[in-house]
């Protein structure tokens, strides 16, 4: 019976570590993205994305504006590489199945007070995570690029007792929405990274209920950097 478990214990690792593996490749894609983007560098935004995926935009009008990516890479080829663009980019989640995923990043212009949510579509073509389809739409926002880090823990037992602790959740989010209503981007991380284990959580406080079924925020908290 302990070899079972044994076993069970070492294939869900083995899951763990892969899932973290694939995600980290994805990241890597993303950030190719939105550093070329962030500092004209064609190439970077070229390797991101697969050469037949297509951008779905919108014009001033709204319009929808279908952008094949190599016209879209040709935006910054003229431009001056290196030189900051204004675009600010965080990913906010990522979600894969085998050999597919989705991902969400938030590109914020502080001085057009613009935040754009981008949705990704990925595809994992020989080994490589390729961008094969992109969407955006922007909102007026008072995020100025700056970021604060949160730190939290990862202790789930009061020292070597078998006493349960975590984070106040209360705290938590109480600290998270003052710093993002100035503006702020928050950024936790834990001594040993992934998810935190979480206290005190009062459902019938509409802030903490709201943040508890808030899909970014909580992909934040269960991966953290760090």
């Amino acid at each position: 019976m302990k070899n079972i478990f044994l076993m069970i214990g070492l294939i869900s690792l083995s899951t763990s570590i892969f899932a973290q593996t694939e995600v980290s490749k994805i990241e890597n894609t993303i950030l190719n993205y939105i550093n070329g983007t962030s500092y004209n560098k064609s190439k970077l935004i070229e390797k991101a994305f697969y050469p037949s995926a297509n951008l779905y935009l919108e014009k001033k009008d709204k319009t929808p504006w279908t952008v094949p990516a190599k016209d879209y890479v040709s935006w910054y080829k003229n431009k001056k590489e290196g030189e900051f663009t204004g675009r600010i980019g965080n990913i906010l989640s990522i979600d894969i199945f085998e050999g597919i995923a989705t991902a969400k990043a938030e590109i914020i212009i502080p001085k057009g007070g613009e935040r754009y949510i981008d949705l990704f579509l990925l595809k994992k073509i020989k080994n490589e995570w390729k961008i094969i389809s992109k969407t955006a739409i922007s909102e007026k926002s008072n995020q100025n690029g700056n970021k604060i880090l949160f730190i939290v823990s990862n202790v789930s037992f009061h020292g070597a007792s078998q006493l349960p602790t975590g984070n106040s959740f209360s705290e938590i989010v109480n600290a998270y929405d003052t710093f993002k209503k100035e503006g702020f981007t928050v950024d936790f991380v834990s001594p040993k990274g992934g998810s935190i284990p979480l206290a005190y959580i009062n459902t019938s406080d509409s802030l903490q209920k709201n943040l508890l079924y808030n899909e970014d925020f909580m992909y934040a908290l269960k991966h953290q950097k760090t």
